[in-house]
Order: structure tokens, then C-alpha cells, then sequence
């Protein structure tokens, strides 16, 4: 039964020719402004832009903070020597860390 139904709506679910999630990524990076610190809390956002930047190359100045994983301290060490903060003592919140910088920062709320 599931080699029937994978036969007959194979063309349905077949996502290899959306290009949407890769147009919102390249869009949101063009449209930053340089330097820029973008801070996400929806894995789509986040994986899409690192895979942009990271494999594709793109916007390689700009900062993607995902603010789920901050709460986890190895990541949000990662990220301030990545900024080339100091350490902050406590649990700042991203939006701290990132205003400390003095660089430009982008909330993303909508979604792919």
C-alpha cells in the first residue's frame, strides 16, 4: 500500500523544484544591512540562511543568531567570540549581546 501511494502522488510531494525557502534566504541576506546581526527563533529561518551563507557563500559579513539555541551556553559562547564579544556574565538576552556590537540588527518574524 505505501509503495502504491508513493507512485501515485510521488509528484505531490516531490519538493526537489520549490525554491522558496532558498529565495526568502537569499532575499532576507541581500536586503540586511551590511554587518548585520539576524536574530531568528524558527529553525527554518535559521538552517536556511547558514546553509546561504556557509555553502553558497553568501553574506558572509552578516551574523545569524538563532535565539532558541542561546540558551545554550556553548552556543552563545560560540557566537560572542564569533562577534568578537567578551563574555557576558548571566544568561543575556541575544538582542544584549548583539547591541553590543554596535551593529545593525534584524529581527525575523515572518515566515519562508
Amino acid at each position: 500500500m505505501p509503495l502504491l501511494q508513493a507512485l501515485l502522488f510521488w509528484g505531490q510531494v516531490d519538493l526537489s523544484a520549490d525554491r522558496t525557502a532558498m529565495e526568502w534566504a537569499e532575499r532576507t541576506l541581500r536586503e540586511a544591512p551590511p554587518q548585520a546581526i539576524i536574530l531568528t527563533d524558527q529553525d527554518s529561518h535559521t538552517f536556511t540562511l547558514w546553509y546561504v551563507q556557509g555553502i553558497l557563500g553568501k553574506r558572509p559579513d552578516v551574523a545569524v543568531i538563532d535565539v532558541d539555541l542561546w540558551a545554550q551556553e556553548p552556543y552563545r559562547r560560540m557566537i560572542e567570540e564569533e562577534l568578537g564579544t567578551e563574555a557576558i556574565e548571566g544568561n543575556p538576552s541575544p538582542e544584549d549581546a548583539a547591541r553590543r556590537t554596535e551593529r545593525p540588527i534584524v529581527r525575523i518574524t515572518n515566515d519562508l
